[in-house]
């Protein structure tokens, strides 16, 4: 693994790594913090997560998948909610355990767009 600092999207636009997995709620609103610039600059990521049931519970654990060119966006549901108060923890630590042991099964999945 390479430790890189920089802007995200940036060095996704500039072909410095393949995919950026960003954490979601299940809301389908992108519409503050690095999700609001993923749906601005990446808005196949944000289609993606539009075809998807708004305040959906069972999305914790899962993905949809939007592309930006040879750039993967993985919106993985690892929240329910937004933080109310700053600060606040929302995050389902059990969803992103779901994710990363899935996550082999959504490397097939990317490989198969690229076919």
């Amino acid at each position: 693994m390479k430790l890189v600092k920089g802007d995200l999207l940036a060095l996704g636009k500039a072909n410095e790594f393949d995919i950026i997995v960003q954490g979601c709620n299940c809301w389908n609103a992108m519409g503050s913090g690095i999700a609001k610039s993923i749906r601005e600059q990446f808005p196949d990521a944000w289609l993606a997560d539009q075809e998807t049931l708004a305040g959906d519970r069972n999305k914790l654990g899962c993905y949809t998948i939007g592309m930006a060119g040879r750039l993967v966006v993985i919106n993985a549901y690892t929240q329910y909610n937004t933080a109310k108060f700053q600060g606040e923890d929302v995050f389902e630590y059990k969803s992103f355990e779901l994710i990363l042991a899935n996550y082999p099964n959504v490397l097939v999945n990317i490989e198969s767009v690229f076919q």
